[in-house]
């Protein structure tokens, strides 16, 4: 060995034996970064390792704070890496693994109760490079697998045994505690067991700690408030985001899921997670007011890099409370006790105390996705599974029909009580207020699909609201407008028959027309046309104005007039929305899901009545309309409306198979006299559509009369081919 190797191992001892003042974790752990990876020597690499494990600075009598001892998880792991990828001669790879591990028991033999917890760290940053050292050293070298193998198991015998030690002599010990529970979250595999690492008794310790780091009022996640009005310094903003709970934060919520989920079913038990629910709530209400009132936020400006890490850190916060909230809803939902299942999905009345006291936590999860709802909007309204299954649960827990009046509340709380200022000119300044009317939106659309209960004032609450949103024309924000119109096509199917009168179904529609086509697409129109329609003609009451029109009448009429006014030639853009854009973060069916099949309410439900098959035999309608001469192909058909007008009528034809038969006839003649008043181009694509209308979507009662109106009132093909050659 020459002069120098001594010296410079001399020199590195002393310095970990017996450190200068000034020295910190960090230049104790850069020392040895930058000799272990290159030792050549078994005796060498022995005395390193017990130099360090002695060290005063990172293992003395002060225990140092949990973030820079969780700077040995980081450099252990870097040491390994580097061990696994240096390629001059050194120790061999199998034997460094063996003699740090030797030392490593031999420390921990020598005093359990002192030197437990400090190898903690250094045995999870050697769990952590496994991955790198599996892929250089794959499994198929038999004679590398089986001794990585042998270590593997020892090391985490090891780690298990001193996690007990730890927990057992040093529970009062916060630092210490913190850097174990870090560890075990960095250590527990995906499907690994946590009786493995502790037992149940300690699951309400890890479970308190692991929030309370995390969502305390002294958490990590508190540090939200440096991204106020986004000036904070650059240097700032990667530490925080860096540090090790917000750096881990996913691990540490997947730990805490499972332990919210195997808790056992003892009352103190669910009074720690009615507590941790709470302490997300009061995290939640206060990130809300801050990002309200402090952060200016521009969806837009994906540029700014404080802005980018701004989001990353709000969405790492949401997934990591979606995780939380996983753990709780299944620990409901999945419970041992199979008569919880049952009830909660039992048709009685009868509620358990345990459903009483989800419904209480459900209650506090949906308040806690209010106040992040901004973040989610701002990833996207697709929702993820996550998400969608505390969401919906939460939901059906609260909206049962024992507790729908407490639902009711509930909702008018989150959008009165100065949470929300619903005037536009509030709404257009405040992107999370937005999101927050969003939220509740959503919950009214959910409402609607509670089909066993239903409450006249609370529906015409929900109706004032939700129009109010969707008919302002000073409310900028389209996707607040649409789910609100969203909210409206639910109450105009779902309500029962004579709630929603035709004077609502006028002024919705008057709304309608007046935002297409530049606010709403045709499509958009179509689909709530014939959602009006259908509720409509399924509940022919009279409605006494003077002249006894039945409200289908005044409802026809009404349509009939705006189409007739409706000039021709008045272009409409070809993009648009297929559907309006729901609140709710996945609809339980698709988007048109708002136009569902309304519930039998009477014998003459058209609707139900107007189910069809299509006839074998169909009829081609260029056969039909053109001679053979002119025949078109039928790829060269339009299919999108064009003009204003073909819009209109096109929403008309929608309402046709809905028609009752008493006044059916009637009415294909007065749309037949719209298609013929439009100029020659829309008068081609409307009668294409009516006639796609007639020959595939009536009932056989239906399709009888319009065949017949379609042939003999039209006297003949030739003489309807005339009346179309001259458009």
């Amino acid at each position: 060995m020459s002069d120098l190797g001594p010296l410079e191992l001399d020199y590195l001892v002393e310095t970990l034996r017996n450190p200068p003042a000034g020295t910190s974790v960090r230049n104790v752990l850069s020392y040895l970064y930058n000799y272990i990876p290159y030792v050549k020597h078994e005796h060498n690499l022995k005395v390193v390792i017990s130099s360090f494990l002695n060290n005063p600075v990172c293992f003395g009598g002060t225990v140092p704070h949990f973030e820079d001892s969780y700077l040995i998880v980081e450099v252990i792991k870097l040491i390994f890496d580097k061990k696994i990828k240096v390629s001059r001669p050194t120790l061999p790879i199998q034997s460094f693994y063996e003699i740090v591990l030797r030392e490593l028991k031999s420390f921990v033999a020598f005093d359990r109760m002192r030197n437990s917890w400090k190898v903690l760290p250094i045995l999870t940053g050697m769990s952590l490079s496994t991955g790198l050292r599996d892929d250089l050293y794959p499994s198929s070298l038999p004679v590398f697998f089986s001794s990585f193998d042998a270590c593997d198991r020892s090391a985490d015998r090891l780690y298990r045994e001193c996690l007990k030690q730890t927990c057992y002599f040093n529970h009062s010990q916060e630092n210490i505690m913190n850097m174990a529970l870090l560890t075990l979250a960095l250590k527990l595999r995906p499907g690994e067991g946590l009786e493995t690492y502790i037992t149940p008794a300690e699951y309400p310790q890890f479970l308190s700690r692991a929030i309370y780091l995390m969502y305390g009022p002294q958490g990590y996640c508190q540090q939200y408030r440096i991204f106020g009005d986004l000036g904070a310094n650059e240097d700032d903003l990667i530490n925080v985001l860096l540090n090790p709970v917000m750096k881990h934060i996913n691990k540490l919520s997947l730990l805490a899921e499972q332990l919210f989920a195997q808790l056992s079913h003892k009352p103190e038990n669910y009074e720690l997670i009615s507590r941790s629910t709470e302490t997300l709530l009061s995290f939640n209400l206060t990130l809300n007011k801050f990002v309200q009132s402090h952060v200016h936020l521009d969806r837009s400006a994906d540029s700014n890099p404080e802005l980018s890490k701004y989001w990353f850190y709000m969405k790492n916060i949401l997934f990591s409370q979606v995780i939380l909230f996983q753990g709780i809803i299944s620990r409901f939902v999945e419970s041992r006790n199979v008569g919880m299942i049952r009830q909660l999905f039992s048709p009685t009345t009868y509620t358990s105390l345990t459903e009483q006291r989800y419904t209480d936590i459900c209650y506090k999860i949906l308040q806690c996705l209010y106040y992040t709802n901004f973040v989610l909007v701002s990833i996207g309204q697709g929702g993820f599974d996550g998400y969608n299954f505390i969401y919906y649960v939460s939901l059906e827990l609260c909206c049962k029909n024992n507790t729908m009046e407490r639902f009711q509340m509930f909702s008018r709380y989150l959008i009165g009580n100065n949470e929300v200022n619903t005037h536009h000119s509030s709404l257009n300044r405040s992107y999370v207020a937005r999101c927050k009317v969003l939220f509740v939106l959503g919950l009214f659309e959910s409402y609607f699909q509670q089909n066993a209960f239903q409450d006249d004032r609370y529906e015409a609450f929900i109706y004032e609201i939700a129009f109010d949103l969707s008919e302002n024309p000073f409310l900028f924000d389209t996707h607040v407008t649409e789910a609100g119109h969203s909210v409206l096509l639910a109450f105009f199917s779902k309500t029962k028959s004579g709630r929603a009168g035709i004077a609502d179904v006028l002024r919705y529609f008057e709304v309608l027309v007046g935002q297409f086509p530049t606010k709403i697409s045709a499509t958009q129109l179509s689909t709530a046309v014939e959602t009006l329609g259908k509720k409509i003609m399924s509940s022919p009451i009279v409605y006494e104005n003077g002249y006894h029109k039945t409200l289908i009448e005044q409802f026809l009429h009404f349509i009939h007039f705006k189409c007739m006014n409706a000039p021709s030639g008045v272009s409409i853009a070809k993009a648009g929305n297929d559907m309006f854009s729901s609140a709710l973060p996945i609809p339980n069916t698709d988007a048109n899901s708002t136009v569902s099949q309304l519930p039998d309410t009477s014998n003459t439900n058209i609707v139900e009545e107007n189910k069809h098959k299509k006839f074998k035999d169909m009829p081609v309608i260029d056969v039909v309309l053109f001679d053979s001469k002119n025949a078109r192909d039928h790829f060269t058909i339009r299919q999108a409306p064009e003009t204003a007008k073909e819009g209109l009528i096109l929403a008309f034809l929608n309402v046709v198979p809905y028609v009752p038969l008493n006044i059916f006839e009637e009415w294909l003649q007065k749309i037949w006299t719209l298609i013929l008043s439009s100029n020659t181009s829309e008068r081609q694509f409307l009668a294409d559509k009516f006639w796609a209308i007639l020959s595939e979507n009536l009932d056989l009662n239906r399709c009888e009369v319009a065949y017949r109106w379609w042939y003999e009132q039209r006297k003949n093909v030739e003489h309807m081919n005339l009346e179309i050659a001259k458009l």
